[in-house]
């Protein structure tokens, strides 16, 4: 999850070579890292039964959560659409990190690593991230 998280908020468009049983579990765990941007499926490229099954990442998910694909997979995702920086998506990324039960510290650590930020600065967002969490959280009580 690292890895596609830290690959989502470069904004670049990706190509990812999986493997038929991880398509399904990589195409959720790229919407929740992405959100719904166009991607598509690709299966057996240059091959007889060369398939291309274009959508969003929501649709194909749904697509392919029951259904396991056969031979060679290559998920393309679209890239960022918006001019903001990759630092744009850092607070949502922080809040999911927290919200899964990861440490404070280890989110300061990674983030720093994805965004290119310095550790003291992630720090700061995360600790400023956690507490609109925790206010959040007083609220609905």
């Amino acid at each position: 999850r690292l890895a596609i998280a830290r690959a989502v908020t470069s904004g670049f468009p990706l190509v990812i070579f999986e493997s038929p049983v991880r398509t399904g579990q990589t195409l959720r765990d790229l919407l929740d890292a992405a959100g719904d941007r166009p991607a598509m499926v690709a299966r057996e490229l240059t091959k007889l039964h060369e398939e291309l099954r274009p959508g969003t990442l929501g649709e194909l998910a749904a697509a392919y959560a029951t259904s396991e694909p056969r031979g060679e997979i290559v998920i393309v995702v679209g890239g960022q659409e918006t001019t903001a920086g990759p630092e744009s998506d850092v607070p949502s990324l922080i809040r999911r990190l927290l919200e899964e039960g990861h440490k404070p510290s280890k989110v300061a650590r990674d983030v720093s690593r994805i965004a290119g930020i310095s550790g003291s600065s992630a720090y700061d967002m995360v600790r400023e991230v956690a507490g609109r969490v925790d206010s959040e959280k007083r609220s609905e009580s």
